[in-house]
């Protein structure tokens, strides 16, 4: 079933929210309350296109369970007095990243530390967010609503230590590997799968992480593999896979969201890097090792003028490896990065729901266009999905798109597009619906986590201080 949206006041009254759909020829709309069918054709076979309203608020499941995995309690908006008042929800590329529950009502159950809160979007069977508590309201708290908050579990590697040397020849996969069977899943809620690990084709040499945090570990990996993402899945599952170029999803500014921001920053612009490693040049007492830059003709130091740092791997041990690292956090600075946001896109049905991967197509304005009873081609047993949008006096102008949200137009079209990565979906749910924002390009790190780059780059310092020690005695 193809499905077709769009918001509207019909000239006749107020019919509110609308939802268009272009049935396969053999698709009966019994089950649907029809609002003044229309019949067309396409080649021989009859498309009804019917309209009916939506649901007031878009339905989810909490499914809240002790350490243990035991089953605590649920709520949601399918339970009559449902105690969640609001729900906030934020997806990253490396999984399920925070949240934020708003209880206006008492629970029969308690929630506390360590709590799983899984979210059901729609109801779906497997959760599309799965994560932990972390704070929790406290007796003689004045505020009415009891608020708990709390991370995905990707947060859990923040806390777990690497004290371990990979010196064989062997895959960057393989180091993952054994870190997430070895380390990571015995001593966290994370879960090991050996196919979410990919083999990147690329060989380490030697690498030392010296009680290094188990994320960290996984950056610097993620950069020897180049175009590689890695985190934790709603199923608690580590993944670490190549990045996926795909476009997932499709939306246009009137129709889904309103408001689109776009910038283009160079705040995190970089053109030469001199780099640390883990190894110390006894000769020089130094532990630089080597020097990247983009300064070739019509680079970015001509381009934007030279931009300088220092970066630091105490765990890359070898050289081959130390370039190549280098190499790939050049390729990511070099650049200005263009940022944007979907701001209040509306979630009505499963259809609608972005998650962080991949990347989204984004139409601002204009629409393809023909007259009434155009051949649409395919014949009836083709599905399309977008737009039918009539002019309401005349009923000659529509749009349709095929399943990729290609537009398939006979003439000419006049719609300005950009395809961009989806790097957060941050949903909001509460009696007004739900709705996201869907940040785009390049995230904005929030204060915490710049406040945690910051002490990572202290203790980095401090990793290969002591190296140096210990090398030079």
């Amino acid at each position: 079933m193809s499905v077709f949206r769009e918001i509207h006041n019909e000239p006749t009254g107020n019919f509110g929210p609308v939802l268009f759909r272009l049935p396969d020829y053999h698709d009966e709309p019994a089950n649907v309350h029809a609002h003044g069918p229309q019949l067309y054709r396409a080649q021989n076979s009859p498309v009804i296109v019917t309209e009916f309203q939506f649901p007031e608020v878009a339905g989810y499941k909490i499914r809240f369970y002790d350490p243990t995995g035991a089953k605590l309690g649920e709520a949601g908006s399918d339970i009559q007095n449902n105690p969640v008042g609001k729900l906030e929800l934020e997806l990253m590329e490396s999984g399920p990243a925070r949240f934020e529950i708003h209880m206006d009502k008492e629970l029969s159950f308690t929630i506390s530390y360590r709590t799983r809160v899984d979210v059901h979007l729609f109801f779906a069977s497997d959760p599309q967010f799965s994560g932990f508590v972390k704070e929790v309201p406290i007796l003689g708290d004045s505020r009415i609503v009891d608020i708990y908050k709390g991370y995905g579990y990707v947060e859990q590697l923040k806390t777990i230590l690497l004290d371990k040397q990979y010196a064989v020849v062997q895959d960057v996969a393989d180091v993952v590997d054994d870190i997430v069977r070895t380390i990571v899943e015995p001593q966290t809620d994370i879960l090991y799968s050996s196919s979410l690990i990919q083999q990147t084709g690329y060989d380490i040499n030697n690498l030392s992480f010296d009680h290094v945090a188990a994320d960290k570990a996984m950056q610097d990996l993620a950069a020897l593999a180049q175009d590689y993402v890695w985190g934790v899945n709603a199923q608690r599952q580590f993944f670490f896979l190549p990045k996926d170029q795909s476009t997932y999803f499709w939306r246009w500014q009137g129709r889904h969201f309103q408001d689109i921001e776009l910038k283009e920053d160079i705040s995190k612009l970089y053109n030469r890097f001199y780099v640390k490693g883990g190894e110390i040049d006894k000769f020089n007492k130094t532990n630089f090792r080597l020097e990247v830059a983009d300064d070739a003709p019509g680079g970015s130091i001509e381009t934007y003028g030279l931009r300088e740092k220092i970066i630091t791997a105490p765990s890359i041990l070898n050289d081959t490896d130390l370039q190549r690292w280098a190499d790939w956090i050049l390729s990511e600075a070099k650049d200005p990065k263009t940022k944007g946001k979907l701001v209040n896109v509306i979630m009505l049905e499963p259809e609608d729901l972005v998650l962080a991967k991949g990347r989204i197509r984004i139409s601002t304005e204009g629409h393809p266009v023909w007259p009434a009873q155009t051949d649409l081609g395919g014949g009836g047993s083709w599905r399309y999905f977008g737009f039918f949008q009539p002019d309401w006096e005349t009923q000659e102008t529509y749009g349709f798109y095929d399943l990729a949200g290609v537009p398939w137009v006979p003439g000419e079209t006049s719609v300005s597009e950009l395809t961009m990565d989806v790097k957060a979906v941050k949903y909001t749910i509460d009696s007004k619906g739900m709705r996201a924002n869907i940040t785009l390009g390049e995230r904005d790190l929030p204060v915490e986590d710049v406040l945690l780059e910051i002490l990572r780059d202290i203790e980095a310092e401090r990793i290969l201080g002591d190296a140096r020690v210990t090398d030079l005695a």
